[in-house]
């Protein structure tokens, strides 16, 4: 899961215009939850609402992975103890794994998306970003879901996903898709040309 902003670059990053849009609002439990190392975007450890970011993939969750951190930008430093180079998968402890699996995850992401495949032997990383336009990644424990009318904290259930506040289809907002696609491109190039968050806005 993902807020707005995260899902739109998400989704332009990987060139995917022909999908569906659903929008939902997400009731989650007042956790006080601590060592968590994705809260941030420079790695560092914190106390958090939410647990570390699970990386998901075909329904399979775990430690958030090489791919994931590199697009959170996580400085290499705070890579190192978790990863190793030419592994895609990375070993998180095992209290962050427990955490990870009953409470909603948060992995902060910056703008324009780019995915680093070797940043051991990539001098730009972490490449340049666009301050003050942040999103976020969320990962969502199956086994931890509140039922419909199951309160927050009952048997253990820690998020509730509500009715859904939209569904909306790529060909209702073709045209919007297209501006941002523009400016998507032309953030990426100003970014990588150096450019200050005050030229990008005008």
């Amino acid at each position: 899961g993902a807020d707005l902003l995260g899902t739109a670059w998400h989704l332009l990053s990987r060139g995917l215009p022909d999908s569906l849009w659903s929008r939902y609002c997400v009731t989650v439990v007042e956790a006080a939850l601590d060592e968590i190392t994705t809260n941030s975007l420079n790695g560092s450890i914190s106390d958090s609402v939410f647990a570390d970011y699970a990386s998901c993939d075909q329904g399979h969750c775990g430690c958030v992975n090489l791919a994931d951190r590199t697009i959170s930008r996580m400085p290499l430093h705070k890579i190192e103890p978790f990863c190793k180079l030419g592994k895609v998968q990375c070993k998180c402890s095992h209290k962050s794994q427990l955490q990870s699996a009953q409470y909603v995850g948060r992995l902060p992401i910056n703008l324009p998306v780019r995915r680093i495949k070797d940043p051991w032997r990539n001098k730009d990383y972490p490449p340049p970003h666009v301050d003050g336009f942040d999103a976020s990644w969320y990962s969502f424990p199956a086994a931890s879901r509140c039922g419909p009318n199951q309160p927050l904290g009952d048997k253990g259930c820690t998020w509730r996903r509500e009715a859904p506040v939209a569904h909306i289809f790529n060909a209702d907002i073709t045209g919007v898709f297209e501006g941002y696609s523009r400016v998507y491109d032309k953030w990426s190039r100003l970014v990588e040309d150096g450019a200050s968050t005050d030229t990008m806005l005008h």
